[in-house]
């Protein structure tokens, strides 16, 4: 048992005066007024009162005297601070690391494990003394600081009911570096200097609650932190997973759909379950499949007599285990997309030849004219009119300004500031092309030449995606909602009345590669095809038409948004917290214009292993049941007992008083 002095030595004084002035309180003379009575027998309890209250009598048994002088005696020791040391969680500087994401759904506890790490981290707080501080990270692929540092207890609280899951992956880097950022301040250095440090740095214990689903953090400096791991879940594991999903058209026979699924087996005993394929939330067909622990099997529906131009796919197994989040899985047909495209050239064969293939004509309506009906245009005179098109190919012309539709520029220079095309001589070679880039991003450039060329300087908001010999020489960039891209030498050119090939990529089976890719980029045509899938939490890219400006994106649960086009032609869409397929329509038109899937296919979330350790920098963290050496005090206890006797010397005063 120790003490620690809660007052200074003039407030015990005051204190300590309180005991003999209740004594006193006893002694004194009340005034009373004289009544003549006849007897004195029934006034027993008022003599005896002033017997009380004479100064020379002995003091006399008194329950209230002794309840007020225990109340006094127990607010003295509370005002002591009584207390013993004990193992409880503590801490000085705290960074409370939360996992919530998509594992953190599993029902293998009593609850959820994110509520019950949720608990942990309560029963952490609550333990903060004066002085502790700390700070509370939710963290899933992405870090998010919900409380900066503070010792206030109920702002924590707070954040921390604040925290909800996530169908996220679990990546713990981000949220490591902020926590490091905050205990290791950087460095900075001067002309050649000795570098120096630009804050204290402040040691801190980063306390992490998860079930350890996330990659080790080999290459981490830890410096100043010091990491605890506190692992939530059991280690009885039953859950089965989709792992993919994917609806597409047979291609030897387009009138036929194909539909495949692969099911893994996380638990430790082999599972038979009935997995469902639903079209628009109507049945199609259902397969018992049979799955070995730790081992995946495939599932292929029969979709030969069932045909549809579009619309919503969902497989989903037939099966309540411990993580229900990856028993459904999403994939969408998308519509097809037709648009149109006008190409202005004096005559190009080979160009003309890969705007006619299959590919191309099942998702462009073609239309080739000379450059005479851009003279027509200028005067008002002509009914083409290039703002009619989604996108229009310029051939070894250009027009006299730009048209409200995306462009192709072959050779010549778009008529606007920021592009500039600088000739020079060849022969040149490709040398390099960005293939993270739709139009570029299938192309082999391997033995191509081409003869004069420009290069290419485009404005700052364009990219460069081809650089050859002599320098850039394809770039695209926006103009408003439109996309224009130049292409920096022709594939045929004209000499006077003659018609040179100034270079041999129209030959090449990547010619109509690229061009197939220009027209559906730059146009926003798509045939029919299977929806993109992605992530939940991650981005997807959209390609929009250039003749709409505003679009309605529905999610899963039906809530719709109206969003703008930017000037990247594309609609980068980050709300995709929720599983299940997104829908992009335009104005009042109800059938969908696009459509993206969101599924979890993530082997590491739906294994839900409890990791018993983690590597993060050069150390293993095994699992931790954080003590360390705190203070219990019971000053408060005695307070509460305080209290009772108050009571207690209250009711027993007004029990005598109407006895």
């Amino acid at each position: 048992m120790s003490w620690m002095s809660a007052l200074n030595p003039w407030q015990w004084g005051v204190l300590l005066a309180v005991p003999p002035l209740v004594f006193l309180l006893y002694f004194l003379k009340l005034r009373r007024q004289s009544l003549e009575v006849p007897s004195t027998f029934l006034w027993r309890r008022a003599i005896e009162d002033m017997h009380v209250n004479s100064l020379w009598q002995r003091l006399r048994r008194n329950l209230l005297l002794l309840l007020q002088l225990l109340f006094l005696a127990a607010l003295i020791l509370a005002c002591l601070r009584p207390g013993i040391h004990g193992n409880q969680e503590s801490g000085r500087r705290w960074i409370l690391m939360l996992d919530n994401s998509a594992s953190m759904q599993a029902t293998d506890l009593a609850t959820t494990r994110l509520e019950a790490a949720k608990s942990k981290v309560k029963g952490q707080i609550s333990q903060m003394n004066r002085g502790d501080v700390a700070m509370l990270i939710a963290f899933s692929d992405r870090a998010d600081i919900q409380q900066g540092f503070t010792g206030d207890k109920r702002r924590l609280m707070a954040a921390l009911d604040r925290v909800a899951e996530t169908n996220r992956t679990t990546d713990i880097k981000e949220a490591l570096r902020a926590a490091a950022g905050l205990a290791n301040p950087g460095r900075v250095s001067f002309d050649g200097m000795n570098d120096i440090q630009v804050a204290e740095a402040l040691p801190a214990t980063v306390f992490v609650y998860s079930d350890g689903g996330f990659p080790s953090m080999t290459e981490f400096d830890r410096g100043n932190l010091s990491i605890e791991y506190i692992p939530t879940g059991t280690t009885a594991i039953d859950n089965v997973g989709i792992e993919a999903f994917a609806v597409s058209r047979n291609e030897e026979r387009t009138d036929e759909l194909e539909s495949f699924a692969r099911v893994a087996n996380y638990g430790s005993e082999a599972i038979s379950t009935t997995a469902s394929l639903y079209h628009d939330k109507n049945l199609i067909d259902a397969l018992r499949v049979t799955v070995e622990p730790g081992k995946d099997a495939g599932v292929r529906f029969k979709l030969e007599d069932f045909s549809v131009d579009s619309g919503v796919f969902h497989v989903e197994l037939d099966r309540a285990d411990q993580f229900l989040l990856d028993n459904q899985a999403y994939a969408a047909l998308r519509p097809a997309r037709t648009v149109n495209v006008a190409l202005i050239t004096p005559g190009n064969a080979v160009l003309e030849k890969a705007l006619t293939t299959s590919a191309i004509r099942s998702l462009a309506n073609i239309q080739i004219e000379s450059p005479a009906v851009l003279v027509a245009a200028n005067t008002g005179a002509a009914e083409f009119v290039l703002d009619a098109f989604d996108l229009v190919i310029f051939d070894q012309c250009k027009p006299k300004a730009m048209p409200n539709a995306n462009t192709l520029f072959i050779g010549q220079q778009p008529p606007m500031e920021g592009w500039k095309l600088v000739e020079s001589d060849g022969p040149f070679q490709f040398i390099d092309v960005d293939r993270s880039h739709p139009i570029t991003a299938l192309l082999e450039i391997g033995n191509i030449y081409f003869m004069k060329s420009h290069t290419i300087d485009c404005p700052e908001s364009g990219q460069v995606l081809m650089r050859a010999e002599n320098g850039p020489v394809l770039a695209v960039a926006p103009r408003g909602p439109f996309q224009d891209a130049v292409l920096g030498f022709d594939i045929l050119r004209a000499d006077g009345a003659e018609v040179l090939q100034n270079s041999n990529w129209g030959i090449k089976r990547s010619f109509p590669v690229f061009i197939y890719g220009c027209v559906e980029f730059l146009s926003g045509g798509r045939t029919q095809s299977a929806a993109n899938t992605t992530l939940p939490g991650q981005p997807m890219a959209i390609s929009l038409a250039s003749r709409i400006e505003r679009f309605q994106v529905t999610d899963p649960k039906g809530r719709t948004v109206d969003v703008e086009k930017n000037d990247s032609g594309q609609l980068i869409w980050t709300s995709t917290e929720d599983v299940g397929v997104y829908q992009i329509s335009a104005g009042t038109e109800k059938r969908s214009m696009d459509m993206f899937a969101v599924n979890l296919f993530s082997p590491r979330e739906s294994n839900l292993e409890v990791r018993s350790s983690l590597e993060i920098g050069d150390e293993k963290l095994t699992a931790a049941n954080v003590q360390t050496q705190t203070r219990k005090e019971y000053w408060r206890w005695l307070l509460f007992a305080g209290l009772v006797l108050l009571v207690g010397e209250w009711y027993v005063y007004n029990r005598r008083v109407l006895v």
